[in-house]
């Protein structure tokens, strides 16, 4: 019992640590990318990063190795943050014992109030599970919706495109409609929507993962939007009418604010030598590389 309460504690903790300082990096390079392909997965990062965090082997882990934390001698308990250390390509922040093994706050609240430690881990487990309940009866739900009155692409696994009956554009803006659609079908945007969905109802105490999704898929649909030609599909965002698809869906009209983004995004872009653009993808990779191999606390 006492290692899932410190688990939970140590997820819960470790993950908030570990998402913002996800989003630091992010914020701190996104501003050289000029791709908007390469920020939509770069606002995924941080997600993915969390989740690879809580299943990744933990053998530095003090409790792994049988040891209280309030047991050890004074001034064998120390606090580190690096970032960039000797040119190397990641940060840490740990708190850890002079033999190396790692903690975190949670193992501390463990040893010093077990009670509450076993009440706020029960509460966590159990809000996380009626949290994932509920992406599952949104997954389930899905199938019963009706037409959408926005076109879309619709389906997991194998999606496909839905044009409204009601649907009167010109031939132009339907190709441009058409392009932009495909394109989320090139590259699995509701597969990879539906996980993000899936991931962020697991950590569901994240405080803002909502604003940073949204971020993100206002940069997908803004790559998508570059495949057609962009005075016809800004004219086609314009047109159409703004609606909330199911899970596993995405439409492609958005709110009015997103709309006018994309729209200025098109019309406004500033085309990118190839320099530059493979100069964004290496920052991208970068980036990437830095949060991943980073380390925060016991994860």
């Amino acid at each position: 019992m006492e290692v899932i309460v410190r688990y939970t504690l140590n997820a819960f903790l470790g993950s908030l640590v570990t998402f913002y300082s996800s989003l630091l990096f992010i914020f701190l390079f996104k501003r050289w990318i000029y791709s908007p392909r390469a920020l939509y997965y770069l606002y995924l990062i941080p997600f993915l990063k969390i989740t690879w965090d809580l299943f990744s082997p933990h053998s530095n882990w003090t409790f792994f190795h049988g040891e209280k934390i309030l047991n050890q001698l004074p001034g064998t308990r120390e606090l580190s943050a690096t970032a960039g250390f000797k040119w190397a390509p990641f940060a840490e922040i740990k708190t850890y014992l002079s033999n190396g093994y790692t903690f975190s706050i949670g193992d501390l609240l463990a040893e010093t109030a077990p009670s509450i430690s076993i009440a706020l881990a029960n509460l966590l487990l159990i809000l996380a599970t009626f949290s994932l309940l509920r992406f599952g009866w949104r997954l389930f739900k899905r199938t019963s919706f009706p037409q959408p009155n926005t076109p879309a692409v619709v389906g997991i696994i194998k999606p496909k495109i839905v044009l409204p009956k009601t649907l009167s554009l010109p031939p132009e803006e339907q190709e441009a409609i058409m392009a932009h659609e495909k394109a989320h079908i090139r590259w699995k945007d509701t597969l990879v929507n539906t996980l993000i969905e899936g991931i962020s109802a697991l950590f569901w105490f994240i405080p803002g993962k909502k604003r940073i999704i949204r971020k993100g898929r206002l940069y997908c649909e803004i790559a998508c939007d570059q495949k057609g030609d962009p005075l016809h599909t800004a004219q086609a965002l314009l047109k159409v009418s703004s609606a909330n698809l199911p899970l596993g869906s995405i439409a492609f009209s958005s709110s009015r604010g997103a709309t006018i983004k994309r729209a200025t995004w098109l019309l406004q872009r500033k085309k990118r030598n190839g320099w530059i653009r493979l100069f964004s993808i290496v920052l991208f990779v970068e980036v990437a590389t830095l949060i991943f191999t980073s380390h925060y606390l016991p994860f």
